[in-house]
């Protein structure tokens, strides 16, 4: 759908679906929004959340990077504070879950 908007880039992460939008012509950044939403509205187990310049759509599921960083502590025992100091670098408000964790 953002196919005819120049510099917005649709990227596939395995899970969930970026669309950036960072190259796109700020008077253009509302339609690629609306483009987004519009593709929304025929998936109901989809939602939509934003970061910098970047729109992501994932399903409906309770798991972010937060859930995702305990789950990797705990599957690799590296969840022991007094032992383990794990170091996260993000810099999106995507990432704010997983420094919730932390």
């Amino acid at each position: 759908a953002t196919r005819s908007i120049t510099g917005a880039n649709v990227e596939n992460n395995k899970f969930c679906v970026s669309v950036h939008y960072r190259n796109v012509d700020k008077q253009d950044w509302n339609s690629v929004a609306q483009l987004v939403d519009d593709v929304l509205k025929s998936f109901p187990h989809l939602k939509l959340t934003t970061g910098r310049k970047v729109l992501e759509v994932r399903p409906v599921i309770d798991w972010d990077k937060g859930k995702a960083v305990e789950f990797l502590l705990q599957s690799l025992r590296l969840d022991d504070p007094e032992s383990v100091l794990p170091i996260y670098i993000g810099d999106d408000r995507t990432d704010e879950d997983a420094f919730k964790v932390f």
